[in-house]
């Protein structure tokens, strides 16, 4: 699955997207795959349940927050494709 992440990733690279684009779908793959190498190479599948709840919610707020930070900072460098401009 890493494998295939990776492959996506450089191929993201290539199509005609927008930086902004090609930047979400790249924090995207890269925060999915960190949660793939704790959820099975850290053998967090075996854990309690709460506590595979609280991994869980601590990606998506790591994600939201990762989006939020790229938002901001496309907006003040002058890429408006997220705010429609």
């Amino acid at each position: 699955m890493l494998f295939v992440l990776t492959i996506l990733e450089v191929g993201l690279v290539y199509l005609p997207l927008s930086k902004g684009l090609m930047l979400s779908g790249l924090v995207c793959m890269a925060l999915v795959k960190a949660f793939l190498v704790a959820w099975f190479f850290m053998h967090l599948n075996h854990d309690a349940p709460p506590l595979g709840k609280g991994i869980f919610y601590s990606f998506i707020f790591a994600g939201i927050y990762a989006v939020v930070l790229i938002s901001e900072g496309m907006w003040r460098g002058g890429y408006f494709w997220f705010f429609g401009g």
